[in-house]
């Protein structure tokens, strides 16, 4: 019976780290895509920066906000005990950073571009897995 128990832990934990691996990857994904349209496509860099330079410095930030979007989604997913799998966290990871993105484009509508909005993404990645409505139990 002991071992039972134990092992529907186990089960669940593997469940939870997949679904963080493949959220964070999906949420990656989306912001290198981003940055790769901004520099490249929309040509929107700092003059004293290089496409690469500016590109570089758009991925380690893609980086920091992956990391805050999978700390917000996993302690969202701890909180509700809801564990989305493989294919529904790739999902929520390209919803929630594309969320991210689209926010953090109209804020830039001015000149000034409203940097209080990353205090957005562990909330955005807290949410997340609320959108699904079976657990890993």
């Amino acid at each position: 019976m002991q071992f039972d128990v134990d092992k529907h832990h186990m089960k669940a934990g593997r469940a939870s780290s997949m679904g963080l691996l493949w959220f964070g990857s999906g949420s990656l994904v989306t912001f290198v895509l981003a940055s790769i349209l901004l520099v490249f496509s929309v040509e929107r860099v700092e003059h004293a920066w290089s496409k690469s330079g500016a590109f570089q410095i758009l991925c380690f930030l893609s980086v920091v906000a992956t990391f805050l979007l999978v700390v917000g989604f996993g302690l969202g997913a701890a909180l509700s005990k809801r564990f989305p799998l493989r294919a529904c966290s790739l999902l929520l990871g390209v919803v929630s950073a594309a969320t991210f993105v689209f926010l953090l484009w109209v804020t830039s509508m001015g000149k000034t571009t409203s940097w209080a909005v990353i205090f957005l993404l562990p909330f955005i990645g807290g949410v997340a897995p609320l959108f699904h409505r079976r657990s890993a139990d």
